[in-house]
């Protein structure tokens, strides 16, 4: 039988993820473990749904440097890409003794993606279902590109996902401002402290809503019912790409029929996966 088709586009970044093993020295060195690998919100999500059982392909932009050429070869799912002359997107995320992280970012080539690009993706893949990573609506370079997905999607009948991916830009949009841009969206993907910011604006919109609660688990909501799971991680060393992974185990279940409760487990078992380890592959 053939695997459900799921199309994912988003950002796709070079991560540098360090861990220090003590306080920072500002003027001298830290012994730290650093991890470096392919990531991005949307590539993690696609990867997760991916190992999950899914055919995901994945599309995003990147640059064509040294970082590009690196980052395509960490691949092991269908991918393409759009070329930029812009750098590949790149991820420095600093991570606290308790696995909590600071992210600092450079966009980059992610800040080309076009329209033409996602709409042909959708076109050719004529998926089941389409995950829009919500970094594309957060930044205004892509923001019109995202809403021509989304649009275009649903003209093709296909059913669409997003995510609130990260407060700070959430916060600087404006939690009611994204709420209308995703218009056509069936299912907003959050954590805890996004969906807080997002909950006052969200009585009259008709949208399933997937939250990860963290060292609480997982919560599925749609106007139906109400499903929550615990977490099942027993080591959290890193918490970076844990949400995305969930994500796409989630979207990945639901594709092969799994049952909302079902669907959770199996995005806690890969949140599990990916917090056990440092970086977010």
């Amino acid at each position: 039988m053939t695997a459900p088709r799921l199309l994912v586009a988003g950002h796709i970044m070079m991560d540098v993820v360090v861990k220090p093993e003590s306080a920072i020295e500002p003027t001298s060195d830290t012994p730290s473990q650093v991890s470096i690998s392919r990531g991005g919100a949307g590539a993690n999500i696609a990867r997760s749904a991916h190992a999950t059982g899914v055919t995901a392909t994945f599309v995003g932009a990147i640059g064509d440097d040294l970082i590009g050429s690196l980052v395509a070869s960490q691949f092991d799912f269908p991918v393409e890409f759009q070329r930029s002359a812009l750098p590949t997107g790149a991820l420095v995320a600093l991570v606290h003794a308790d696995g909590q992280r600071a992210m600092l970012t450079q966009a980059g080539a992610n800040d080309d993606l076009s329209s033409d690009f996602l709409i042909q993706a959708l076109e050719t893949h004529q998926p089941q279902w389409f995950h829009l990573s919500g970094y594309v609506i957060l930044s205004p370079a892509t923001r019109a590109a995202g809403q021509a997905a989304i649009s275009h999607a649903r003209h093709l009948g296909i059913p669409v996902s997003t995510d609130a991916c990260s407060v700070g830009p959430l916060t600087a949009m404006g939690p009611r401002t994204f709420i209308e841009a995703i218009t056509g969206v069936s299912l907003l993907c959050t954590n805890a402290e996004e969906f807080e910011i997002l909950e006052p604006h969200l009585g009259d919109v008709d949208l399933d809503l997937l939250t990860t609660l963290g060292a609480d688990g997982a919560r599925f909501s749609t106007r139906d019912g109400r499903w929550e799971v615990p977490s099942v991680a027993t080591t959290v060393i890193d918490t970076t790409g844990a949400g995305d992974a969930a994500t796409g185990a989630f979207l990945a279940s639901r594709l092969l029929n799994a049952d909302p409760e079902l669907a959770l487990r199996s995005a806690m078992s890969r949140a599990a996966e990916v917090i056990g380890r440092l970086g977010a592959n």
